[in-house]
């Protein structure tokens, strides 16, 4: 969309910072036939696109204009069969209560008001930087930092899915508790405790920064900065390959590995 020259300050500083307010726009599904399947924001990890790029689309065999319709199937979701981390990461952060209602129309709906409808006040709110802050605005304990609270929820499902763990998210000692009852030289268990040690350590940075900084990030883009912190990390090591599991989950991240025969 391109802006009037003649446009007023007012508009044009409305207009610069229409990003912010795309994410708190969200497609409510109904038969999906007006909401795009990867460039619209209908999931719960936002706009599919902006997430995984157009490799996923690719691998669903999807076109990068198709329609949220081309995965319903008789009021259900219809996924594809492939042992992929990124659709396995969209699958199992599909909550159950995202279904499709194919005697409705699809709604757009503003996410920061109960009833859907905008309004100012919610924007104006938003704007001001306190919506970051609201996970974090009483005193959390420290299961609830790790990882009960909503938004560490959210970013540690989101990484641990790239291991290829799914299910509900478990505190940090349970998880802690896994990686130790499932400890070996493999790969994926290898990444697995780099996901974990560097999902704290960001979460903390984070929470420390909200507090102290009143300067916060959403979940997707602490998610980003996590997944490049730990793809470093792996470039850095040698990594020896001994089954097609672990090939599948290095080809995932992008790592480059060695094949042991």
């Amino acid at each position: 969309m391109k802006l009037p020259s003649d446009s007023s300050w007012t508009v044009r500083k409305l207009f610069s910072l229409r990003h912010i307010g795309h994410q708190f726009i969200k497609s409510k599904i109904g038969n999906g036939l007006s909401t795009f399947l990867w460039l619209d924001h209908w999931h719960n990890l936002g706009p599919l696109f902006q997430k995984f790029g157009d490799r996923v689309s690719f691998n669903l065999g999807r076109s990068l204009n198709a329609k949220v319709s081309s995965i319903i199937y008789h009021g259900g979701w219809r996924w594809p069969r492939l042992r992929n981390a990124a659709i396995c990461e969209i699958i199992a952060n599909t909550e159950g209560g995202l279904l499709p209602d194919i005697s409705k129309e699809d709604e757009v709906v503003w996410t920061l008001t109960p009833n859907g409808c905008y309004s100012v006040k919610s924007a104006w709110m938003a704007l001001r930087h306190r919506a970051p802050t609201v996970d974090w605005a009483h005193m959390e304990s420290h299961s609830h930092l790790f990882f009960e609270g909503q938004y560490a929820t959210l970013v540690w499902t989101s990484i641990r899915s790239k291991c290829c763990r799914h299910g509900d998210s478990l505190s940090l000692l349970a998880e802690v508790q896994w990686g130790s009852q499932h400890c070996s030289k493999s790969v994926s268990t290898i990444i697995y405790q780099w996901c974990l040690a560097a999902s704290v350590y960001f979460i903390w940075r984070e929470r420390n920064s909200r507090i102290f900084r009143q300067v916060g990030v959403d979940s997707y883009t602490l998610v980003k900065r996590i997944e490049e912190e730990i793809r470093a990390c792996l470039e850095s090591m040698q990594l020896s390959i001994h089954s097609d599991f672990d090939v599948a989950i290095c080809q995932d991240w992008g790592i480059h590995f060695r094949v042991v025969t």
